[in-house]
């Protein structure tokens, strides 16, 4: 049962996507209207600077409060000065690792922000994704960063339970720069082995306000990505944040009919024929994005042939089985040792933990979990 205050969120949600869809809507006269409260939930889902291009762009001024404009106003000139700290840093990633002949591309936030919108500002994000060929690539790149200032993670490369790297690197004031180095463009089993990097390279597009070696995936192949990672976020309630369904919209509004051929194509024979209808739908629905006749229809129909049943992918201990039954046999034993007993590093770095009886705890505390969620998967 959705709690009074989930259903306040929801509706802040709903308007704040009636105003990006440019319909324009009356300001709420109810408590949905409170401009704190509105401002929070612009910001949780990633689209201030976007709800500031809207405000602005309108010929007519909007009936909303002034406090409201100044506030979403301000959070997006945040974003420009975050931007440009941030662009010079990743200008020199780019170059350093061009120049050690280390290929990555870019993934979502930083590829979309400078291939797919207006300005790369409206694009917010915690960290850089990049995606590199494999575990060694990965190796290789660290003294690469290391000269330009990143830690890299203590955490092993050998893990079977994820399939990337942090970088952690301090900016100015308490602006701090974040790198995670991909060796899968899926940080889970369940699709981290659908594409692989030279296939993924192959069809990727310059990004040359970064510098002439920077690039990312191509759009059939961003999409599809967006849609894997929003399947991997919905155990946790986030996986229909505007900002990612905004990504979609964009990407979908600029495919061309032989675009959407390949894009049914690619879903259906990589298992993601479920995740793309889904997904799809999700960013219709928010953004009124049009789609191809008969698309969805096919989407819907190839996923009655997947195993991994995509009405289910919000409950977390179905995609943690589905994420072991993709693992070749021999590694599910490690996955599950490292399920229960991640790398100590692990642990440290994600509890801040600074002695073993702490570490003792948050590894009792994990197992306690494990158990809570595997029972109430099996009740519901």
């Amino acid at each position: 049962m959705q709690t009074e205050a989930a259903a306040t969120y929801d509706l802040r949600r709903e308007w704040i996507a009636a105003a990006l869809r440019g319909e324009c809507p009356g300001w709420p006269v109810s408590a949905v209207g409170d401009v704190e409260g509105m401002l929070d939930v612009a910001e949780d889902e990633g689209v201030c600077a976007l709800l500031d291009e809207t405000l602005r762009a309108r010929a007519a001024p909007w009936t909303v409060p002034i406090a409201f404009s100044d506030g979403i106003a301000a959070i997006a000139h945040r974003q420009v000065v975050i931007e440009l700290l941030r662009r010079g840093d990743l200008a020199r990633v780019v170059q350093a690792l061009a120049a050690a002949d280390i290929p990555m591309l870019l993934l979502k936030g930083a590829a979309l922000a400078y291939g797919a919108y207006p300005a790369p500002c409206m694009r917010p994000r915690g960290d850089t994704d990049l995606l590199l060929r494999d575990t060694a690539a990965v190796e290789r790149c660290k003294p690469v960063l290391a000269e330009l200032g990143y830690a890299a993670s203590n955490v092993p490369t050998t893990t079977v339970m994820a399939y990337e790297l942090v970088f952690r690197r301090s900016g100015q004031g308490d602006h701090v720069h974040w790198i995670d180095a991909h060796w899968a463009l899926a940080n889970n089993a369940l699709h981290a082995r659908c594409f692989d990097f030279d296939e993924l390279a192959a069809e990727s597009v310059a990004l040359p306000m970064l510098g002439e070696a920077a690039r990312g995936l191509g759009d059939v192949h961003a999409l599809l990505h967006a849609c894997m990672h929003r399947v991997s976020n919905l155990p946790f309630a986030i996986g229909d944040r505007l900002v990612w369904l905004y990504d979609m919209d964009l990407l979908l509004r600029r495919l061309r009919p032989p675009d959407f051929d390949r894009l049914r194509e690619l879903a259906t024979q990589r298992g993601l024929a479920g995740a793309c209808w889904d997904g799809l739908r999700a960013t219709a629905a928010a953004f009124a994005t049009p789609l191809p006749d008969g698309l969805l229809a096919a989407l819907e129909q190839a996923a009655r042939n997947e195993r991994f049943d995509i009405r289910k992918a919000s409950r977390r201990w179905y995609q943690e089985w589905h994420s072991l039954r993709a693992l070749p046999s021999a590694k599910r034993g490690a996955w599950i040792r490292e399920k229960l007993f991640p790398h100590p590093a692990y642990m440290r770095e994600l509890h801040a933990i600074d002695n073993r009886w702490k570490l003792a705890w948050s590894y009792a505390r994990r197992l306690g979990h494990g158990l809570a969620m595997t029972l109430r998967g099996k009740l519901r």
